[in-house]
């Protein structure tokens, strides 16, 4: 087993959330089905102690990212988002050990998604 020298983000969408997606052209059977199949981003070790300035510098790439997923036509996404309503769209929480079960080497490739991050 190794460390990865990564901490990890995970975003989980909370009920406003699945309101939005429901609203905006898909249905999904709850908020829990949403969570299950949440991200994980992979972030340099040294944003463990300030996830408050990382949100602060990158929700609205974050929430762009969430909101591709579920709904790719921007037509259909809110007008205005900022940071207060990130945070009551989605839970966030921060890892700071990350270890590699798996002794394989790790491998990279591109996110069909926004991949600004």
């Amino acid at each position: 087993m190794n460390k990865v020298n990564r901490t990890a983000l995970s975003i989980k969408p909370k009920e406003p959330y699945l309101d939005w997606a429901n609203f905006a052209m898909t249905s999904y059977e709850g908020v829990e089905e949403m969570r299950a199949t949440s991200k994980i981003i992979l972030l340099p070790e040294p944003f463990y102690n300030h996830q408050d300035d990382f949100l602060k510098e990158n929700y609205r790439e974050l929430f762009e990212l969430e909101l591709e997923a579920w709904v790719p036509d921007r037509k259909f996404w809110p007008q205005q988002t900022d940071l207060d309503m990130f945070k009551r769209w989605f839970d966030v929480e921060l890892y700071a050990l990350i270890l590699d079960f798996n002794d394989d080497d790790l491998s990279k490739e591109s996110y069909w998604g926004l991949g600004r991050l």
